[in-house]
This record gives structure tokens, C-alpha cells and sequence, in this order.
């Protein structure tokens, strides 16, 4: 902290008039008692660096030296000899230092106005003022201004007088009097927290909402985070007593050269803002050009979707069992339609009508083995039941196994038509899944990629978005409106559950999941570089977290992710997608029927021109010679 006081200004020359007896006796009272002011005043403030300015007897070797004697550094120049360079004078390196002057030493209230123009009377440098000043003579002070004023209290000898001088816009304030005996402990600065109705520019962004909405609830889903800013920047103006001058801006702020930037950033920037009162995020890029305060909270805007089934991305059919129960079932099911066929087939020998001709349903062919064991699996049975009572019995236990294993497959296959896929956990699996893209229509999200020096993230929006901006960047209800019917990640911040809470059946909240793509951010409320309101927006901001009256208005304007509170309150409903395996089945068994069939055809047209050629060559009277029925079959 910085101190500006000090002048052993009252010398014998300007204390003793002529006039006065005793010319000895008021430079050894006064000079040492301002030196003990100088250094209770830095001690009682923790800084251990004076810069003194006066008008010395003995070039300030006294002061020197008692400062010295109480642990005290100190750098004292005479007023006539002070270097243009106040900068390099009150330079803070070394910490916060204590700045002293006698303003009755000829040219001490010129360096102190120079220092305020220089914006040297911040936090850092605490002045302390020798003497009693006319208001007038003193210049346009800041609110962050450290300046004490110390004036001899005439009605109580060895006291002084401490007042501290500030200003509020254009307008000066000065503390009350408050006494104070060198040695005892320095009296409290009085608080600022009472601007007194002063009118501070406030920015403001606002994209998609009207301002005369902001103090609606029904649109917190609209400019969520200035509304939400703005109500917090309420509750602080209601403590410190000021009022808010809007000014409007369409967007944060990006740079647009190598010092300047657009919207609310270079309205700061220009002085058009004092506070960001409806926040930005915070941002490296951004702190060469404003100031930040205390931090207000967290956000990540993600891409949100309907979490896919797992019927989309996999075959849900041959998930139910194992390769092994598979195998072993199939063998089953072969190795008892085989022992049907077989006992069939020993019965017609026995009875001596096993033959080539013979009837099927008596002695079916070895060919049919497969087509029996897999027309019982699918549980159609045979078309023509066994005779014969050990055919039946086989045939009964290949039937009840078949309804063992149907019923274990169809519960786990409505089980797993139902399930997520949580095949998406990470921006690569996004990117490279089917879903297609769409983003809230913001600023920020559209600058993204430009500023991002993520290969992955740069080539998403060169290719899938930059090439079709109208069809990627959307209004937030229809972005969340398309999320909703599946297949489409929408990209918004927290704004969108409102939304979503809003339209979205139970069922379907609990399939939402969320992919971010931005880093975490904090979000924050701006000043001005070196602003006089920095330090007191950062303590009340500090305030209003530590009674929960942050959190109150964040509960109240920033909307949570849904809760999903019944899973199963709804049917999962079952498309094309989840059937499209078993479609697919069928279309290759038409295609493989089509196949057959076709041999079929050229097969019989080759016999029957065989046929006709042998004709031909046949001598009148011989016989005819016929193809096999069965080698037809």
C-alpha cells in the first residue's frame, strides 16, 4: 500500500515568523513530531517504503535517520530539485509505499496534483497530506484514492487530526475528523461502500432478448448470463448505493487489431464502460485491455444429444447369447433334427418303403436335416409330423427347447432395444459418429473456431461447419427442438435445459448426455484498466459469495441439467434403425432365393435342351430316353 505524507515542511524559517519570540522552539517540537506521524502512519499501515517531498532544513538527514532507527527505508527529495519523472519516483516494485508532503511547502500541491493525473494515488500508494488543504486546490480525486489528510489538533496539543478525501464522480468527499496521538493505533479507514447514488456505466450484451425482459424468469433461457449478471449487479448496486447507466453492446469482444478489440471488451477499452455488469468470460487475450474483478462462476457450453440405442450403433440380434451358446445350440438343434430324420427313415426301411419315390412325410430326405433344424428353432415345426412315436418324441424335445431359447432371446432383445449405447463419451467418437451437427447461434460459439488451436476442433468447423453455416448455427428452440427427435448434438450452454426441461418427456431427459468442447471458463465482471472501481466491485463481489446471495441469483437465472427421475415412465419407441438388421436378413434371403431360382431355371433349360438334342440324334424306332425323375428333383 502506498502512503503519501511527509514534510518536514516546518522549518525554522517557515514555522518561526519573525514575529514569533521563541524561533528555536517550533522546529524542535514540530519536525519531530511529523516525522513520528510519517512513520506511525506507514508502520500502522504494514509499509516499509517512504517517499518524502518537503522543503528539508537539513536536506532530511534527521528524518532519515529516525526512520531508519524503526526498521523504516525512505527516499526524501527537496520539492525545488524533484525530477519531472513521478512514475519513476512512486514506483511500486518494492510493494506499497507510504508517499508524504507538506502542502505548505512551496510546490508540494503541484507534485500532488501531477501524481493525480497520473493516476499515482491508487491502492499502492497511500498519501498522507501535511496540512490543511482548501478543497478547492485539490484536484479530481477517484474513488480508490488513499489520501490522508494529518492537520495539528489545536485543542489537544501532540494530537492530530486524520481525515481521508476521496472522490465520487466529479465530486470530492471528505472524511469526518477523527483524532489520533502518535503511537496509538491508527483509526480504520472510513468504508466506501456508500457511492451515494452515483451513475456508473454499465455494459451490457445483449443478443437475442429485449431489455425490458431481463427481470423476467419465463426468458431466463435469452442472454442467460447477462441477465443473470445484471441481477447479481442489482444486489451490488442496492448495497453500494449507485445506479446503472446501460449501455448496450452486440457481442463480448474479439480483437480486431493488435490492440483493440470489438463490442464490450472495446467499449471498456474506449471508456464508453466503466463495468461489465453484464460479464465476459475470462480470457487471456483479454487482459492486456481490461481489468478483472472477482470471479462469478463457471460455464461450459457442450454438445448436448438424445444418447443414441444401442440398436443404432450395433446388431442388438446376435447380442443376446454368446458365440459358445450359439454354437452349442445350433449343434443341439442339427444333431436332434438329424436323429428325427434318421428314425424316420430306419421306421420306412423296416417297413420296406424306404425308396427314391418314396413320400417325404414318410422318409424324408437327408437334404432336409438343416431345413428341419432351423424351421424348429424359428419354432414353425415340420410341415409334415413324424408317424412314428420316437420321431414325435425327439421332435417334441427339439420343440421345447426351441421355446426356451425363443423366450430367453425375445426378453433379452426388448431389453436391449431399449438400452443406450454410451457409445459417445468424447468429441472424436462425436465427430466421427452419424449425428449430425448443430449450434446455438452466438457469437462466441461462432468465433470458436478461429481462436482454437485444436486440430480436431479446426477441421470440425472448416469442414461440418463454416462449409454450411446456415443449416449449422440455429436459434436455440430450434436447436433444441431437432435434439430432440434424435440423430442431431445441439451445441449450447447451460440456457438450453431450460428449454429442454420445458418440452422434453421424462424418458426422453433421461437419455440426455452432454460432450464438452470448450474448456472450462470463468465468467467475470470487467472494469476499465487501473479502474477506481475494481477494488470495490471485487470486495462486494466477495461479500455477496460469502452470504450465498450469489448463489441465490445463480440458482434463480442459470437453469440445471434435468433429473431423471423415472427411466422407464415411457415405451422406447422402435424404428427402421433397430429392425433394420432382421430387414436386412430378409432382403439377403430374397436375394439368395432369386439366386436359386435362377440357377434353377438355367438348369432346367439345360436338361431340356440336352434333351432335345438326344431326340434328334435318335434312329426312327429306337427308344426314347428319359431323364431320372429324381436327377429333375
Amino acid at each position: 500500500m502506498v502512503v503519501v505524507l511527509l514534510l518536514l515542511l516546518l522549518t525554522s524559517t517557515s514555522l518561526a515568523a519573525p514575529s514569533t519570540p521563541q524561533p528555536s522552539e517550533t522546529p524542535q517540537r514540530t519536525e519531530p513530531d511529523a516525522v513520528a506521524v510519517v512513520a506511525d502512519f506507514a508502520e500502522r499501515r504494514h509499509l516499509h517504503f517512504i517517499v518524502a517531498f518537503g522543503c528539508w532544513p537539513d536536506g532530511g538527514l534527521t528524518a532519515m535517520r529516525t526512520w531508519s532507527r524503526r526498521g523504516l527505508r525512505a527516499s526524501v527529495h527537496v520539492l525545488e530539485e524533484v525530477r519531472p519523472d513521478l512514475g519513476a519516483l512512486l514506483s511500486t516494485t518494492r510493494g506499497a509505499i507510504a508517499v508524504c508532503t507538506a502542502l505548505a511547502c512551496p510546490g508540494a500541491l503541484q507534485i500532488f496534483r501531477k501524481a493525480a493525473g497520473r493516476q499515482l494515488l491508487g491502492a499502492q500508494r497511500h498519501w498522507l497530506l501535511l496540512g490543511e488543504p482548501d478543497a478547492d486546490q485539490l484536484p479530481q480525486l477517484a474513488l480508490d484514492s488513499s489520501v490522508t489528510l494529518a492537520t495539528p489538533d489545536t485543542a489537544a496539543p501532540g494530537s492530530w487530526l486524520l481525515r481521508d478525501a476521496y472522490g465520487l464522480g466529479t465530486r470530492l468527499v471528505v472524511s469526518p475528523a477523527v483524532g489520533w496521538q502518535p503511537g496509538s493505533p491508527m483509526p480504520a479507514p472510513p468504508s466506501r461502500d456508500n457511492l451515494q447514488g452515483l451513475a456508473i456505466k454499465a455494459g451490457i450484451v445483449k443478443v437475442h432478448d429485449d431489455f425490458s425482459r431481463y427481470d423476467d424468469l419465463r426468458y431466463r433461457h435469452l442472454d442467460t448470463w447477462s441477465k443473470l449478471h445484471y441481477a447479481i449487479s442489482k444486489v451490488a448496486a442496492a448495497r453500494l448505493n449507485f445506479t446503472h447507466n446501460i449501455v448496450f453492446a452486440d457481442q463480448w469482444g474479439t480483437r480486431v487489431t493488435k490492440d483493440m478489440f470489438n463490442g464490450q471488451v472495446g467499449q471498456i477499452q474506449r471508456g464508453e464502460v466503466d463495468v461489465a455488469v453484464g460479464g465476459v468470460a475470462l480470457r487471456a487475450e483479454r487482459s492486456d485491455a481490461i481489468d478483472y474483478t472477482t470471479p462469478t462462476g463457471l460455464f461450459q457450453p457442450a454438445f448436448m444429444f438424445r444418447e443414441p440405442s444401442l440398436a443404432a450403433v450395433s446388431n442388438v440380434y446376435t447380442r443376446p447369447f454368446s458365440r459358445g451358446v450359439w454354437l452349442s445350440y445350433s449343434l443341439a438343434a442339427l444333431l436332434l433334427a438329424l436323429l428325427v430324420v434318421t428314425s424316420q427313415r430306419l421306421l420306412a426301411r423296416a417297413q420296406g418303403v424306404l425308396s427314391a419315390t418314396a413320400d417325404p412325410a414318410v422318409a424324408p430326405p437327408w437334404v432336409d436335416v438343416p431345413l428341419v433344424a432351423f424351421s424348429i428353432v424359428c419354432e414353425e415345426g415340420m410341415q409334415d409330423p413324424p408317424q412314428n412315436t420316437s420321431s414325435r418324441i425327439l421332435l417334441m424335445f427339439l420343440l421345447v427347447l426351441a421355446v426356451f431359447h425363443m423366450t430367453a432371446y425375445s426378453a433379452c432383445i426388448v431389453t436391449l432395444l431399449q438400452l443406450p449405447s454410451s457409445s459417445i463419451k468424447t468429441l472424436e467418437s462425436l465427430f466421427s459418429s452419424k449425428m449430425r451437427i448443430v449450434i446455438h447461434d452466438l457469437p462466441y460459439n461462432i468465433n470458436y473456431g478461429n481462436e482454437t488451436k485444436d486440430p480436431l476442433i479446426k477441421s470440425f468447423y472448416r469442414e461440418r461447419v463454416y462449409s454450411q453455416p446456415r443449416k449449422a448455427f440455429r436459434p436455440l428452440e430450434d436447436c433444441v427442438a431437432q435434439m430432440r427427435e434424435g440423430g442431431v448434438a445441439c451445441h449450447a450452454d447451460e440456457a438450453a435445459y431450460k428449454v429442454i426441461g420445458d418440452t422434453f418427456l421424462e424418458s426422453e431427459k433421461c437419455s440426455l448426455k452432454a460432450v464438452p468442447m470448450f474448456p472450462l471458463r470463468g465468467i467475470i465482471m470487467a472494469v476499465r484498466k487501473q479502474s477506481q472501481y475494481k477494488e470495490t466491485f471485487s470486495r462486494t463481489l466477495t461479500w455477496l459469495r460469502e452470504t450465498g446471495l450469489l448463489k441465490r441469483e445463480w440458482t434463480r437465472w442459470v437453469a440445471q441439467k434435468p433429473r431423471c427421475l423415472n427411466r422407464d415412465s415411457g415405451y422406447a419407441e422402435v424404428g427402421l434403425t433397430e429392425v433394420s438388421p432382421a430387414l436386412l436378413m430378409v432382403c439377403y434371403g430374397v436375394a439368395a432365393s432369386l439366386a436359386a431360382l435362377l440357377f434353377e431355371v438355367l438348369l432346367h433349360r439345360l436338361v431340356a435342351a440336352k434333351q432335345g438334342r438326344q431326340k434328334r440324334q435318335q434312329k426312327p424306332g429306337t427308344g426314347n430316353t428319359l431323364v431320372p425323375r429324381a436327377f429333375l428333383r
